[in-house]
């Protein structure tokens, strides 16, 4: 037999010792616990408190489940919406962090070009200034139709 206690198991066996005492005892009839006289009124009532306990605990744990699932399908949805919200405050208040601290939003970070790719963009710079030199408009033009192909990008 698995001994395992949990509450579903301790729940029905509270259940059946109040059938027991339904069944085989009268209402006034008495019980000896841990040597004193219990009443069966008594042992009732505690029985039923556990039961009750537990039905509650249930039933405040689907509900909190229910809650959860509700807020989270509400999040979901209103997500688009207040991610433009928060870009309509950075948009017209992006000048003053202060204010955009008031509402909770920071300002946008500049993204960092990593060492590889500003050196990529050095030597192109670099290879296009040689090959066009100081060259009037029309010789620019002749000079990137023979231009050679760009350098490969580096992998970083």
């Amino acid at each position: 037999m698995n001994r395992t206690r949990n509450r579903i198991r301790e729940r029905a066996a509270d259940q059946k010792l109040l059938d027991g005492f339904a069944k085989h005892l009268q209402p006034q009839a008495t019980i000896v616990v841990r040597g004193k006289p219990v009443a069966q009124n008594d042992v009732v009532k505690a029985l039923q408190g556990r039961i009750d306990a537990g039905k509650a605990t249930e039933a405040a744990t689907a509900a909190f489940h229910n809650a959860v699932e509700a807020e989270r399908e509400l999040r979901q949805a209103t997500d688009p919406f207040v991610a433009d919200v928060r870009l309509a405050v950075l948009v017209q208040f992006g000048a003053d962090p202060n204010v955009l601290a008031d509402f909770g939003v920071a300002e946008r970070k500049k993204p960092t070009r990593k060492v590889g790719a500003k050196a990529a963009a050095a030597a192109k710079a670099k290879a296009t200034r040689e090959l066009l030199g100081t060259k009037g408009k029309k010789q620019k033009q002749k000079a990137k139709a023979n231009a050679p192909p760009p350098p490969a990008k580096p992998t970083a």
